[in-house]
């Protein structure tokens, strides 16, 4: 009962195919893998540098500490999460309004992007908190 089926001269020369079919499916799949990993760890960076900004106004304003004091917490806290230690400036400055005093912190950071894409780009985060009374 066992057949044998001719063979087809449509199928004689499949040799080597399959690695060819792995290099035609894995290089869309690690372009897209690497574009998806550079932008997850872009937006990682622009909430750490947003809640480091918020986190230093808010700080700075206190009444207890000074602009300054803002200034080294806001880049204590976004060193620490990032673990970098060049490309970032962080600068604040108190900031008067319709008589009343604000914090404001500023902060940016120089990354270089990666994948298809080469070069820098600046990432900026600002915040202001108003300051406390003594």
């Amino acid at each position: 009962m066992n057949k044998r089926f001719p063979k087809l001269p449509l199928f004689r020369g499949v040799r080597g195919s399959a690695a060819l079919e792995f290099v035609l499916v894995i290089v869309p799949f690690l372009l897209s893998a690497t574009s998806v990993i550079g932008v997850f760890s872009a937006s990682y960076a622009v909430n750490v540098l947003r809640d480091g900004a918020i986190e230093g106004a808010r700080f700075a304003a206190l009444a207890d500490q000074s602009t300054i004091d803002g200034c080294e917490r806001s880049r204590e806290l976004i060193t620490k999460a990032l673990k970098i230690t060049s490309g970032l400036s962080v600068w604040c400055e108190p900031v008067e309004f319709s008589s009343n005093s604000y914090e404001k912190v500023s902060v940016q950071l120089t990354v270089p992007l990666f994948g298809l894409f080469s070069g820098q780009t600046i990432l900026k985060a600002q915040s202001s908190a108003p300051r406390e009374i003594q």
